[in-house]
């Protein structure tokens, strides 16, 4: 591929889908894609499979004291749901480096910010690309977008609007970046921040939980996410969808019938169908 004199070469950091579109998109503008890392942490096996497939060639690392960032003064990072923190000595030995954040900011600023837009009952969501900064998702902001979450979405529709859309944003970006566009700087007011999602974190009460506060955290937990869950006789049991149940059942108690799960919750019941156990 020929080097165009007006582009930065790119080196890219990424683990999963998301990183592979963009890669993909700015392979066809037809960037100079210098390097690419793979974080070994929450390692994508299909992302590997196709980036062979496509005879790429990639480095999965998991340490960035592993990356000789001394190459990479005529270069522009791009950072796609890679799990690794840069310091301000790896962010310096860049002509600019900048971030694919899933998130509206500075409202969801930090982990798992699609799933916590979908439980937080928003309704809409926003992905965001920023100058990255040592100070995790403070950077200023050179393209966002906000799509509706409709009533139907799970958080599988959302990451696959996100992994759409971010591509042409990356392309946005950079073009910025080229004409010394300095972004937007985000607002103090408003800025809060969210911790990256664990499996102790997908359990649900439902004695404390009403059916749409339950039914918003089944739809963000699919997928690569821990999913919801409840014990039932000492078994931890996943929760993949839920409907109303016309048994009327005090909050957090429990009747089960056949393989179905009847639930009180805190404003009526529900009914969980073909529950696994883990």
């Amino acid at each position: 591929m020929k080097k165009n004199k007006n582009k930065k070469e790119l080196v890219l950091f990424f683990n999963g889908k998301r990183g592979f579109e963009v890669f993909k998109y700015l392979k066809r503008q037809k960037y100079l894609i210098k390097e690419i890392y793979v974080s070994k942490k929450f390692l994508n096996r299909d992302t590997v499979y196709k980036l062979d497939k496509n005879k790429t060639k990639y480095k999965i690392i998991n340490n960035l004291d592993k990356v000789n960032f001394s190459n990479f003064k005529n270069s522009i990072g791009i950072v796609c749901g890679f799990p690794y923190i840069f310091n301000q000595k790896q962010i310096k030995n860049f002509y600019k480096i900048i971030n694919c954040h899933a998130g509206k900011l500075p409202n969801y600023r930090g982990g798992s910010p699609l799933s916590w837009q979908m439980i937080n009952g928003e309704k809409f969501f926003g992905i965001t690309v920023l100058y990255l900064t040592s100070k995790i998702d403070q950077g200023n902001i050179l393209a966002e977008k906000k799509f509706q979450i409709k009533k139907n979405f799970s958080i599988k529709n959302l990451h696959f609007i996100a992994n759409k859309n971010f591509p042409k944003m990356v392309n946005f970006s950079i073009k910025k970046i080229l004409r010394n566009n300095k972004g937007l700087k985000q607002s103090k007011k408003t800025a809060n921040y969210y911790h990256q999602r664990s499996s102790k974190d997908s359990k649900i009460s439902f004695k404390n939980m009403e059916f749409s506060q339950i039914s918003r955290y089944v739809k963000a937990l699919q997928g690569d996410y821990p999913k919801a869950f409840f014990f039932y006789k000492g078994k931890k049991i996943s929760i993949s969808s839920i409907k109303n149940s016309n048994i009327k059942l005090n909050p957090g108690e429990v009747k089960k019938k056949k393989n179905c799960y009847h639930i009180g919750c805190k404003d009526g019941s529900i009914l969980i169908r073909q529950s696994s156990k883990l």
